[in-house]
């Protein structure tokens, strides 16, 4: 039927209505059937006739006809229905019809998004609004101040791949959603973007009201400048509103401050280790132990010789030799890998 069609396209000249009106209704008879492979099959044949010297126009002119019916929202809400009711066989020819939409169909798109619930379903519809979405930001920022967590968590995942200029201040926004899981999850987000205003923003997070975003943040900061991560991380476990906080978010900043490889961590972890009084033995054993985290994450010849005289020293505390003995052997397997340890 696709061919009769092209045979008769390519015979009628100036009859460009009357084509347009059989190619629509070709169109929705092939949504109805779901064959979306014949649909991109006609997109594909007319770009390819576009190269004719004669007719390119004519060719032209029918092709973005036709892709502007295939984005109006009747159509886009047929595709919604689809996906939302059963996992295609053949979701690339379902994504490979939304990628020759243009931007017209955003909206259209994010409407069916918000009613889709099959993950799978959702990732395409995702895809192809990376695909179409770069010069329309938006909508999918309006939609970043949603109540509904899996469309905030889309908005950001499209934001993210898009990579909008400004996408850092975009993200700020979701780091006040007060749905904790969104917040995680913009955070990882922000932590995978390397620009200094996203860094910014991960260390605007070491204060965040919640320890999980803290203790992520804590962590993704080395992953920017390692000496940077030092500054500001060291400036943290010094700080007396952090010494409040629970032993096991501090084991973690302290861990992450040790990741940092700098010369100044390491010096900080003995000296903690050297702490030697009468008074306050529980605090001073928290901060070996503290030490001992940090140095577990340094990976270095000297951070695996203070755990070793750490777990040597009958003086300690069992406590203290055993956490010293794992953190020497996760040391070594760090700078020697499995053999090491």
């Amino acid at each position: 039927l696709v061919n009769a069609v092209f045979e008769v396209v390519q015979k009628e000249e100036g009859a460009e209505h009357s084509v347009q009106d059989a190619l629509v209704q070709l169109l929705d008879a092939m949504l109805l059937q779901e064959d979306f492979t014949s649909i991109n099959h006609i997109v594909t044949k007319l770009k390819s006739l576009e190269r004719d010297p004669a007719k390119g126009a004519f060719y032209t002119a029918l092709r973005e006809s036709f892709v502007a019916r295939m984005g109006e929202e009747e159509r886009i809400r047929k595709i919604g229905e689809i996906l939302n009711t059963s996992r295609p066989e053949d979701s690339k020819a379902i994504f490979r019809y939304l990628f020759n939409l243009d931007s017209s169909a955003v909206v259209p798109l994010l409407e069916v998004l918000e009613r889709i619930e099959i993950q799978e379903n959702r990732q395409v519809i995702c895809d192809a609004l990376v695909a179409i979405g770069a010069e329309t930001p938006d909508p999918f920022v309006h939609r970043l101040e949603s109540d509904k967590s899996q469309l905030v968590r889309d908005m950001i995942y499209i934001i993210d791949r898009i990579d909008f200029p400004d996408k850092a201040k975009m993200f700020k926004k979701v780091l006040r959603n007060p749905n904790l899981a969104v917040r995680l999850e913009a955070l990882n987000i922000i932590a995978n973007s390397r620009t200094e205003e996203c860094r910014q923003l991960v260390v605007e997070c070491l204060s965040d009201p919640n320890p999980q975003m803290r203790i992520q943040a804590a962590r993704a900061l080395p992953q920017y400048d390692k000496q940077l991560a030092y500054v500001e991380l060291s400036r943290l476990v010094r700080d007396s509103e952090f010494q409040k906080r629970d032993f096991k978010e501090k084991f973690q900043v302290y861990q992450a401050l040790g990741s940092t490889q700098q010369q100044g961590a390491l010096a900080f972890f003995n000296s903690l280790l050297q702490q030697k009084s009468l008074f306050g033995k529980k605090k001073q054993q928290e901060d070996k132990l503290l030490a001992i985290g940090g140095l577990s994450q340094f990976a270095s010849i000297p951070s695996f010789k203070l755990l070793k005289a750490v777990s040597e020293d009958t003086s300690n505390p069992a406590e203290l030799r055993q956490a010293a003995h794992r953190g020497m052997l996760h040391v070594r397997k760090q700078l020697f890998g499995e053999e090491g340890a």
